[in-house]
């Protein structure tokens, strides 16, 4: 008996933990589950309390390599002096070594000359030829790369089936639900 009082005790107060991948549609009992079209959930589940829709660019994170030049390189050889700027150039390279992603200034660009006129650096580069063309950055770390993906539609519908239980927020990335995110 103290058993399944603990257990239903650990179900009220805790509901995230076993809503993670699917929802409960009171009005009509039925299921919402991770990976569902956008139709099928309206369907199944009725008109949501609010819902907004939004273009977003979603991250995709990878194991990688930094290097961040806090000052242009070899601006010493063509000016005499050494220009400082904070993060003036950032390359990421993959767990292969390739570059796979250039930022000049803030600006992320496919190729760039910005170390040697002469020669440029581009999408994938192998570190060694990056490091010969831009040697000697500030920072080399190891570190996760959040990558943009191609610009995604996201549409956020949410539902409270009634005023004792918390609001419910179901997130769909090009119309497939992929996260339930229980209000606290």
């Amino acid at each position: 008996m103290r058993n399944i009082f603990f257990l239903t005790a650990l179900f009220l107060i805790c509901p995230s933990i076993y809503a993670v991948d699917y929802f409960y549609c009171g009005d009509t009992t039925a299921y919402a589950r991770l990976g569902d079209a956008l139709e099928h959930v309206l369907k199944i589940c009725g008109t949501p309390k609010s819902s907004a829709e939004k273009k977003v660019i979603p991250l995709k994170p990878i194991e990688g390599a930094r290097w961040i030049y806090n000052f242009q390189p070899n601006s010493a050889f063509i000016t005499k002096k050494l220009v400082m700027k904070e993060n003036a150039l950032i390359v990421d390279f993959n767990q292969n070594d390739k570059l796979i992603q250039i930022q000049v200034e803030g600006k992320v660009v496919t190729q760039t000359n910005y170390c040697q006129t002469a020669k440029t650096i581009k999408l994938g580069d192998t570190k060694i030829y990056v490091y010969q063309i831009c040697p000697n950055p500030s920072i080399m770390k190891n570190t996760t790369i959040n990558i943009p993906q191609k610009e995604i539609l996201q549409t956020t519908l949410t539902y409270q089936q009634n005023q004792y239980i918390p609001a419910t927020t179901l997130i769909f990335n090009d119309k497939k639900l992929a996260q339930i995110l229980p209000k606290q």
